[in-house]
């Protein structure tokens, strides 16, 4: 995260959207050249084509005539979670990008549920349907409940009517495959693969607003925000935020007053560990804010590719 490789990133950078070399002089020439771009715009196009001449992904082989229809389905599957589900074409144009601009592309995919509100306003619903639809959705908040004009029911009796606000919450998952920023990657020193899965040590650390720590399904406080909110920082870290800031405006505001936007550094850590004292390394996923663990679970493999 520190040293050559986050040097190396901000030098390619820097390169890449042609800024300033910092050793301009007054009268000399103030060419910045464009090699880094155009070698990496140049070859781009050529290495995405390998990915994308298909409109298949991935393409699962039947061993025998009574796989054939299970390989079809898997590869039908996966297709369309990677292409309709996910943005599959930006997802392979930014890893190759980021692997020739910045040397390491990070891809990740995980099963992602986020807890998602929705609010509907109901006018002139009797009291009877009301009280039913409270016993049918459980889930269901009311907000607001204003009386309205009585009606008169088919069977002669009138019945109260309401106009309500309700707001319900409800868990959705989906399975997810996006790009990582290189500097958001952190893998081992003693690993010497591109490939992670043997890999004793891999994460992903990137900064979330509490919202979205909500929304993940884990209980925080603002002082576990607090404490996770300083996170060492590194040279191409800080040139994509100010880049971010100049040229793209910044999507959050860090320094909102609202507690459910204060921002803190979540890391999703792949470690290869003896928990149960076997004398073998098992794989275990742990989500941790700061140093508050959120999760610490058994998982079969990485799921982060570089």
């Amino acid at each position: 995260m520190s040293g050559e490789a986050a040097n190396e990133r901000t030098k390619a950078m820097r390169e890449y959207l042609r800024l300033p070399y910092g050793n301009e002089e007054e009268g000399r020439s103030n060419v910045i050249a464009s090699d880094v771009f155009d070698s990496v715009e140049g070859m781009l196009p050529d290495l995405v084509e390998v990915f994308v001449s298909t409109d298949e992904a991935v393409r699962f082989d039947p061993t025998g005539p009574e796989d054939e229809a299970g390989a079809q389905q898997a590869t039908d599957a996966c297709n369309y979670v990677f292409y309709k589900q996910n943005n599959g074409f930006m997802t392979l144009y930014t890893a190759g990008k980021d692997a020739l601009m910045l040397r390491t592309g990070g891809v990740k995919w995980c099963w992602e549920e986020k807890r998602t509100p929705s609010f509907a306003t109901y006018k002139d619903v009797p009291e009877m349907q009301l009280a039913m639809f409270v016993m049918a959705n459980p889930k269901a908040e009311i907000l607001e409940q204003d009386e309205g004009e009585p009606i008169q029911m088919p069977d002669g009796t009138t019945q109260q009517t309401f106009t309500v606000r309700v707001k319900t919450v409800e868990t959705k998952g989906r399975c997810r495959v996006y790009n990582i920023p290189p500097d958001e990657l952190r893998v081992s020193r003693k690993h010497n693969s591109v490939l992670l899965d043997e890999c004793g040590y891999v994460a992903h650390v990137c900064k979330k607003t509490k919202s979205d720590i909500v929304q993940m399904g884990f209980k925080v406080s603002d002082e576990d925000m607090k404490a996770a909110e300083s996170e060492e920082t590194t040279t191409d870290r800080e040139l994509r935020d100010i880049l971010r800031q100049d040229y793209l405006g910044n999507a959050r505001n860090e320094d909102s007053t609202d507690p459910a936007q204060v921002m803190g550094w979540l890391r999703e850590e792949y470690v290869l560990c003896d928990r149960d004292g076997d004398g073998i390394a098992e794989r275990r996923r742990v989500i941790r804010l700061g140093k508050k663990i959120l999760a610490d679970e058994e998982c079969s493999h990485v799921q982060i590719a570089a």
